[in-house]
């Protein structure tokens, strides 16, 4: 039973329900002591103003006689005060007590102190000397008592001092049970405390009810999003929900479901790109071992083998390399020695190791660069970065006519290799990037290209918080632009 209990109130619709009960608790308790407080008060002060009213006409009918105070009033007179106030008496002088109607109250004497009107609230037994006063109430059982028996069995005396002289030494007190008060203020207790319960029980009801269906999108998200497993990342949860916060945490469970899908799919596509690139070097190592090992051979045809194998070996040897990088930089992990460099100064050694090639492929280079550019990086990234854009043009466009030009601002670096080949198609230009994509896939492999070239450049690029672009047009040559910042700080 306990387990149960728990287990429904570590919902969040069962927490949201009994948190909205609490709330309201706290909010009906804050609402019954003000109105207790504010109705005791007001009460109060109406029956301080009645007392007072009826103190100032009573003095009315006091004489000065024979040394003492003593009342003159009408039989009409005594009949209406006898029905509205519970005590009237004056204290004399010499310490007796004149009541009313010549009767001793049960009241204690209690003798003022100064000369100014007084209020005070003193014990009073309900069984006192006005038998229609003294019983008012009586006959109705008290259902609970709330801690208010200080008015249910209390007096409100006002005192007003009468003076012989310049001196008070005679008072006049009326006095008016309090137990009206009690009466009201425990039939407000009373119904505080009968309306409470119902209304938490109406707030968790409607609580649990609203959050239910608040919480309903969000239990349907949790459904379809478990039917979705690694296998099929297509599926999307498709709700069409208004566009409040619940309906943009569908939005964007379906945006990172895109993007799951889309680098899943990268993966299983980068997984068997490597699988080929390294599948052909290996057939033919394997293919040069069986042919040597068929029927003897001469010399020179183990020399070919050999040297057949170690090309494959030194491929696979690049392509590994290559993969390790680009791995350390999906991790995070690619590790750069950050410092200042000299972007012109590296672009002409490269060119000038870079000679032998491009005579080799008939293609001319220029440089067009100030004479120095400085900026924050590895330099053996930056040459890797470098070494691979020219590398691809030599490449893709034989024949042609390469100019290698730059310029740097306050804040970048910005290199231009721009040939005049044959270009790019649009259609592959946005996916040159990509890891094993070639536009001309068995030219690049017979020329020893593996597809990482650019996104190895792309990655360092990034890594170093820079960006690369590239812009093509058919017949007209490729442009790829470097821009580096120069004040690079780079957190590994």
């Amino acid at each position: 039973m306990m387990r149960q209990i728990r287990t429904t109130f570590s919902t969040i619709r069962a927490r949201i329900a009994l948190l909205l009960a609490i709330l309201m608790l706290i909010v009906l308790i804050g609402a019954a002591l003000f109105l207790y407080f504010s109705l005791s008060i007001q009460l109060q002060s109406a029956l301080d103003d009645g007392l007072r009213l009826s103190a100032e006409q009573l003095l009315t009918t006091i004489d000065y006689n024979g040394g003492h105070h003593v009342f003159r009033y009408s039989s009409e007179q005594q009949e209406r005060r006898n029905r509205e106030d519970d005590l009237v008496r004056l204290l004399l002088a010499d310490g007796q007590t004149k009541v009313w109607d010549g009767e001793r109250d049960n009241v204690s004497v209690i003798w003022p102190s100064g000369d100014e009107v007084q209020f005070k609230t003193v014990p009073y037994a309900s069984d006192g000397p006005r038998g229609n006063n003294s019983q008012r109430g009586k006959g109705n059982p008290q259902r609970f008592d709330f801690g208010f028996s200080e008015l249910r069995d209390g007096l409100r005396l006002i005192s007003i001092p009468l003076f012989i002289g310049d001196e008070a030494v005679e008072w006049l007190q009326v006095g008016r049970s309090t137990k009206d008060i009690y009466e009201t203020l425990s039939s407000l207790m009373f119904l505080f405390f009968l309306v409470t319960p119902l209304v938490l029980l109406a707030t968790i009801g409607s609580g649990y009810w609203l959050a239910g269906r608040v919480l309903r999108p969000i239990e349907t998200i949790r459904q379809q999003a478990a039917a979705i497993s690694a296998q099929d990342l297509s599926k999307r949860l498709g709700l069409e929900l208004p566009d409040d916060e619940v309906g943009r945490l569908a939005t964007t469970f379906d945006q990172m479901l895109e993007r799951l899908d889309e680098s899943f799919r990268n993966q299983q596509r980068f997984v068997s790109d490597a699988s080929h690139e390294l599948r052909t070097p290996l057939a033919v190592i394997s293919g040069e071992v069986d042919v040597v090992l068929e029927n003897p051979r001469q010399p020179d045809d183990y020399i070919n083998s050999l040297e057949t194998i170690g090309s494959e070996a030194s491929r696979m040897g690049r392509l590994v390399h290559d993969l390790l990088l680009l791995a350390q930089t999906d991790r995070a992990e690619l590790p750069l020695k950050v410092e200042e460099n000299d972007l012109a100064d590296m672009l002409h050694v490269l060119v000038e190791t870079m000679e032998p090639r491009a005579e080799a492929a008939r293609v001319t280079i220029e440089l067009d660069l100030p004479s120095t550019m400085q900026v924050w990086g590895d330099s053996d990234r930056l040459i890797q970065l470098f070494l691979n854009l020219l590398d691809n043009a030599l490449i893709y466009a034989p024949h042609s006519h390469i100019t290698i030009s730059g310029h740097q601002d306050e804040q970048q670096a910005t290199i231009q290799i721009a040939d005049s080949g044959p270009g790019i198609a649009p259609t592959h230009v946005s996916r040159l990037f990509e890891r094993f994509y070639r536009v001309d896939k068995s030219r690049s492999r017979d020329n020893g290209g593996s597809g990482l070239g650019l996104a190895i450049v792309r990655e360092i690029a990034e890594a170093h918080r820079g960006k690369v672009s590239v812009n093509s047009q058919l017949g007209e040559g490729t442009t790829f632009t470097v821009r580096l910042p120069i004040q690079c700080k780079i957190e590994r």
